[in-house]
């Protein structure tokens, strides 16, 4: 399992701020237990997205208020360009899909995982589509941030 965080650098664009393979790591006090966690929100609601270039799509979901849901995108679907007031927590269920961020793209295939907090990105579906478990918790707008 490969997870991916997208993040935003110090210039506010948009980049994979962390990659890699999901490491399970057994719990002494739970014989058989393996677990890895992959991002956790530190309060809540979760902070506002940095600001991104691209138009906001307002997916409805209040600050501290979670929407879980599956996805399918049809073969070869594009999203542009766009950001949430949300934090997007991603698996890859089925098929392939490609994030674009500022950085580039980056393909994801069945069984990767990503988080996505709010910035800037793309989606364009593999030509055989893709299936999406999203869990978005909401942030407050970035108009609402606190100077």
């Amino acid at each position: 399992m490969r997870k991916f965080i997208a993040g935003a650098d110090e210039q506010g664009s948009s980049r994979l701020v962390e990659s890699g393979s999901v490491e399970l790591v057994a719990d002494p006090n739970s014989p058989g237990f393996l677990s890895a966690v992959i991002a956790e929100t530190l309060s809540t609601p979760p902070p506002s997205r940095p600001a991104g270039k691209a138009p906001t799509s307002d997916l409805g979901v209040a600050p501290g208020f979670a929407r879980w849901f599956i996805v399918d995108y049809e073969a070869d679907l594009v999203f542009p360009m766009h950001n949430t007031d949300t934090v997007d927590f991603d698996i890859v269920l089925d098929g392939s899909v490609t994030l674009g961020l500022d950085d580039g793209e980056h393909v994801l295939d069945a069984g990767d995982i990503l988080v996505i907090n709010g910035v800037d990105h793309s989606w364009r579906a593999g030509s055989k589509g893709c299936r999406l478990s999203v869990l978005m918790i909401g942030t407050p707008p970035l108009e609402q941030r606190p100077i």
